[in-house]
């Protein structure tokens, strides 16, 4: 695969299969790896050898309540993209509303900035629009990730809430 004779026009976004899996499992990794090496604490080092990543994922495609895609470039998986969709039931102080939920969305790292995550990102959107009434699109951008933060600001995402924390071990 020549990067450098990349064309957008060249990649197909479909809904993905179970027999995507060995593909897909490459980018959770990298994904994963990258969230464990910023917050330890938080994120356990990654095993591709864990069945739980392979469950996860099929009960995901198999959902009807989750879209899991993937973007292919000369026959090869180069990004993803989990949604799903749930609704917030009203209470005292909110409204109820139906949320997507952007679980995921990634592209290898040799295919960024070409293009890919927004066309990705326009499959999704796409796709939520298709499943109708849904009231608000939603995604988590961990803080050191400073590149995503700016990807989907320049999509037109808006910071709804920070979440802040503090450790409180006992040493």
């Amino acid at each position: 695969m020549n990067q450098n004779q990349f064309k957008i026009e060249d990649i197909k976004i479909r809904r993905a299969h179970p027999s995507d899996f060995e593909e897909v499992a490459g980018l959770l990794f990298d994904v994963a790896m990258i969230h464990h090496t910023e917050l330890p604490r938080i994120f356990k080092k990654p095993e591709l050898s864990n069945p739980l990543v392979k469950q996860e994922f099929l009960r995901s495609v198999a959902d009807k309540e989750f879209g899991y895609f993937v973007t292919i470039y000369e026959n090869e998986i180069v990004g993803i993209a989990e949604v799903s969709i749930k609704i917030r039931k009203e209470n005292h102080s909110v409204y109820s509303k139906r949320i997507a939920t952007i679980e995921k969305l990634v592209t290898k790292r040799d295919f960024r900035n070409k293009g890919i995550g927004k066309d990705l990102m326009s499959g999704v959107l796409n796709w939520i629009k298709s499943q109708g009434n849904v009231d608000e699109v939603e995604l988590n951008v961990w803080g050191f990730n400073k590149g995503a933060k700016k990807f989907y600001d320049d999509l037109g995402f808006k910071v709804k809430i920070f979440k802040m924390y503090k450790e409180n071990r006992n040493e």
